[in-house]
């Protein structure tokens, strides 16, 4: 478990709100860190003000650290939470899916009275759709999931759905209301609303007072305003249908007197929400996305003056329709990702250690057969054979001719792949989801590549190619420092970057397939909310790596002919290769490839995936935050 860690929050005070600290607590195996980039204001909150705790309970965030058994998150994606915290898990509410009304809940304004989403906050709820902004994703986890809950459960596609206030809940009502296929009709206290009202979806507009007008009753009537209607001029025939369903969004203060006789003799439901068990928060979330729901907004600075400017505007009942509180440093929080770059460059060189060594025999065959054949002896086309005819004849250690300079390689690669992946991610990312789109994720992959290729990559691989050529014929090379030192004296540095457009060519394109597959894999499996663990990881590296070969084996063929212990220009080894083998010369070695990168490819980002468990927590504690369940 991770060390005890401090946060800031703002509390109510006196009738104002005011930045306190906050206490020490520990982050569990099931939870995450996340620091809120956007929290909206509830009236909710208001209400707890003079009870000093931690307000805010719809925040938006970037994770920045996880527990162990955590696999819904990785760091660095968007987070948001919402009123409900927590619940027991095994109660017949929580197993039925009810988990809302679990009776051991941790609910905002009941229990943990530090977790308010007013600053820094851990949250436990799914990572935000990448359609929708954290501006707009933030309401929609209070606001939105007590709205979208309520009409779910009792509309019906056709049906005439009634909105009373144009508010916070109201326009978001009208909204969900009309994506579910429902025919929407506002009533309002002012004329002036109706413009918006229509622009949000609804096909009728009336004022409260000309009931009258309505020509066709409504089947559920969804009361969002600031006090409850005269009910006696609602409960009629031409306004709400008999058996019709009525949802109070609000809580005005006071009692909610009906008329029992037409309550009874006309079979009005009552239908509450107090926003969304967790599946359907979820259910939510994915709906906005997809069928472009959005809280029209107004944004204020997440600060002391920022909160209490947004609080009197909704006090003065003049906001339109949501206020939103922005972290005052938002850029330098989106961009502030030192310990993650470092944890990004480590694990990354142990990840390519491990793999480089692990799948070298596949490596050291494919080279083999890419180079020119011995005179008179043909190239074999199983892998294995090549392994096993090089280690009968020159034993273990022959096999692994050239290893070290590939391990050394492939750390200083795959640390500086995996750190400037991460680093171009946030260039290529839009700004207002933080997300990477498919064609996003190949360019930042084949920038890493080009950057991995100047840095570590051609000269790593001109030595080992080097190595393995030499090996078969002079055999000069006594180590791979022998061999740099001599290719240095004969040829200098231009020497040790023999090979270099074509090395670069295909490290650009297979790292853009190979990070880009991966995150593409991932991201898609998160929206499927598909559980991730280290078999999924491996067959999703597995994967990538096979796209990876089939789209770059060209590139490695000439790579390695460039690379061999003489040395030629990239344009000599294209020749090469056309003379000795013709077109398909440049599918050279797919199938040792193949059972190299396959092999390597789940390898490499298991190992990545369970390097970052590791080295995380050691800068995990370098942060202020506040935790929470994550499970």
């Amino acid at each position: 478990m991770a060390s005890s860690t401090e946060f800031s929050v703002y509390r109510g005070a006196e009738g104002s709100v005011k930045k306190v600290a906050g206490k020490h607590r520990e982050l569990g195996p099931k939870e995450i860190l996340v620091k809120i980039t956007h929290s909206g204001l509830c009236s909710t909150d208001l209400a707890y003000i003079p009870y000093g705790i931690a307000l805010g309970h719809e925040g938006v965030g970037v994770v920045e650290a996880i527990g162990n058994e955590v696999t819904q998150f990785k760091v660095g994606e968007r987070a948001g939470g919402g009123y409900q915290k927590n619940s027991c898990g095994h109660c017949s509410y929580c197993l039925s899916g009810q988990d809302i009304w679990c009776y051991e809940r941790s609910i905002f304004g009941e229990g943990d009275y530090d977790n308010g989403t007013f600053r820094q906050v851990i949250i436990s709820t799914p990572v935000i759709p990448d359609s929708l902004s954290s501006e707009h994703a933030a309401p929609l986890q209070c606001a939105g999931a007590t709205t979208y809950n309520a009409l779910v459960s009792v509309v019906k596609p056709g049906e005439r759905v009634g909105v009373i206030g144009i508010g916070g809940l109201g326009h978001l009502a009208i909204q969900f209301a009309r994506k579910l296929g429902t025919e929407v009709i506002v009533f309002s206290t002012s004329k002036s609303k109706e413009e918006e009202a229509r622009q949000l979806g609804a096909s009728e507009f009336y004022l409260l007072d000309e009931l009258d007008k309505v020509q066709k009753p409504v089947n559920t009537l969804v009361v969002a305003g600031n006090k409850y209607p005269d009910w006696e001029k609602f409960l009629v025939k031409n306004v709400v249908a008999r058996a019709g369903n009525i949802v109070p969004l609000a809580a005005p203060h006071g009692k909610m007197d009906l008329p029992a006789f037409q309550m009874f003799f006309d079979g009005y439901n009552i239908r509450s929400s107090l926003v969304a068990s967790r599946a359907r928060h979820d259910e939510m979330l994915a709906f906005a996305a997809a069928q472009g729901v959005k809280p029209w907004t107004e944004k204020f600075e997440l600060s002391e003056k920022g909160i209490g400017e947004a609080i009197e505007k909704l006090n003065a009942n003049k906001m339109r329709y949501r206020g939103v509180l922005v972290a005052a440093n938002l850029d330098d929080m989106l961009a502030e990702d030192n310990a993650v770059s470092t944890f990004s460059l480590a694990a990354g060189g142990v990840a390519g250690g491990i793999e480089a060594f692990t799948s070298y025999p596949m490596e050291f065959a494919k080279t083999r057969v890419q180079l020119r054949s011995e005179k008179g002896i043909p190239t074999p086309r199983n892998p294995f054979r090549v392994v096993t005819q090089v280690y009968q004849k020159e034993g273990v250690r022959a096999v692994y001719k050239g290893c070290a300079a590939l391990v050394v390689g492939s750390i200083a690669k795959d640390g500086v792949r995996f750190l400037f992946f991460d680093q171009i991610k946030h260039a290529f990312a839009d700004k207002e989801t933080g997300t990477l789109s498919p064609v996003r994720n190949l360019l930042a992959g084949m920038t890493a590549g080009v950057v991995a290729s100047i840095t570590a990559v051609t000269p790593t691989e001109r030595i080992k190619t080097a190595l393995i050529d030499d090996a078969r014929n002079e055999k000069r090379f006594r180590s791979g420092l022998h061999a740099t030192r001599v290719i240095w004296q004969e040829h200098g540095i231009l020497g040790l970057y023999r090979g270099f457009a074509g090395t670069t060519l295909k490290q650009a394109f297979a790292t853009a397939f190979r990070m880009g597959t991966y995150n593409i894999l991932k991201d898609y499996e998160k929206k499927k909310n598909i559980q991730q663990n280290t078999l999924m990881n491996f067959a999703n590296g597995a994967v990538a790596g096979t796209v990876t070969t089939l789209a770059t084996q060209p590139f490695d063929v000439i790579k390695t002919r460039s690379q061999s212990a003489r040395g030629t220009s990239t344009v000599e080894a294209v020749k090469s290769v056309l003379i000795d083998y013709g077109i398909r010369g440049f599918w050279k070695g797919t199938t040792m490839r193949l059972g190299r990168t396959v092999f390597s490819g789940g390898i490499l980002f298991t190992s990545y995936e369970a390097a970052v468990k590791i080295i995380e927590p050691l800068f995990s504690g370098v942060k202020h935050k506040v935790v929470a369940d994550a499970d």
